[in-house]
């Protein structure tokens, strides 16, 4: 740049642009130093202007950061760690994971008696699950493998438990499988609805791991297993037959519960009711929820008259 200094003046004023740094640069704290030289034009035929300068005509620029916006920016970066820290599900070693099993902790902004309540019931299963490799191990590969057959030996159990359970009763199979089976195997997926739910911005993954887990039960976990079965019935010369049952009314009452269900979410997607699938006014938001517990509550009241042959024309098979 130029500075024009008239007759008299011995100061003046030069703007100086700054290239702006790339992204990865904003996050270094450190200085940044440039050097200003002065020095006098030189007229066409070769001599100096008529100005004079000092001995210094060098001079080192350093600008350093605020030094309150800095305590402010290590602030929020040290915060930001913390979380990450707690949010983090990363662990070493087989003793830190089976620590933080037995550990009994109360999460900010939740009950005593709740989270007692939940240490207790979850105590048990918690030391099981640490058995699982930790997640630094194989890049998390044998967590991920190990985690699956757990899961699938625990659902097994579940069910074995909770069929076991409806015969002590005198449930028949068809209520027990739509009630005790089906909130055994189904709780894991409840929960991560839950977390999902509080912790994302959008209901994409709440809604979408129902959907999702509902997709692989009916896909894979009926399909699979018949295929299994034609297969080997195929190969020894017999038939395989498996009668529906009871199966027709209660998919019929299943599919009028879900598309009243995907009803009122389409209704709460509009900007004058909720604008979202999920929250809203408190008001709203109760009354959602009651309306979705009514309509399981409505789907296991049919499904048991039907199987107790208590609606004439749909008499149970």
């Amino acid at each position: 740049g130029f500075v024009t200094l008239r007759s008299g003046e011995t100061e003046a004023t030069i703007r100086v642009p700054l290239n702006p740094p790339e992204p990865g640069e904003l996050l270094e704290m450190g200085p940044v130093n440039f050097m200003m030289n002065l020095f006098i034009p030189e007229r066409l035929d070769g001599t100096e202007q008529g100005a004079v300068l000092g001995e210094k005509t060098q001079s080192i620029v350093t600008i350093t950061n605020d030094e309150e916006v800095e305590q402010l920016v290590s602030q929020v970066a040290n915060a930001m760690q913390s979380s990450l820290e707690a949010f983090s599900i990363e662990s070493e070693s087989w003793a830190e994971q089976f620590k933080d099993a037995v550990q009994f902790k109360v999460e900010e902004g939740e009950s005593l008696w709740v989270a007692a309540v939940f240490y207790v019931v979850t105590f048990g299963w918690k030391v099981v699950f640490s058995l699982v490799p930790p997640t630094s191990y194989a890049s998390g590969y044998a967590t991920f493998v190990c985690a699956l057959v757990m899961i699938g030996l625990l659902t097994a159990a579940v069910g074995d438990i909770a069929t076991m359970l409806g015969c002590v009763w005198g449930m028949p199979d068809a209520l027990s499988a739509i009630t005790i089976v089906a909130l055994g195997t189904s709780l894991p997926d409840f929960f991560a609805s839950k977390v999902a739910a509080v912790n994302d911005e959008h209901a994409d993954a709440s809604v979408g791991n129902v959907t999702g887990s509902n997709s692989v039960n009916v896909f894979l976990g009926l399909g699979f297993p018949w295929l299994i079965s034609a297969v080997y019935h195929a190969a020894n010369g017999t038939r395989y037959v498996v009668y529906a049952g009871t199966l027709t009314f209660s998919v019929g009452a299943f599919a009028f519960c879900a598309v009243t269900a995907i009803s009122l979410i389409l209704i709460r997607r509009l900007p004058w009711v909720a604008d979202g699938e999920l929250g809203g006014p408190t008001v709203l938001k109760h009354v959602s929820a009651a309306f979705f517990i009514g309509l399981w509550f409505l789907y296991i009241l049919v499904s048991a008259l039907q199987a107790f042959n208590l609606i004439p024309w749909f008499p149970a098979q």
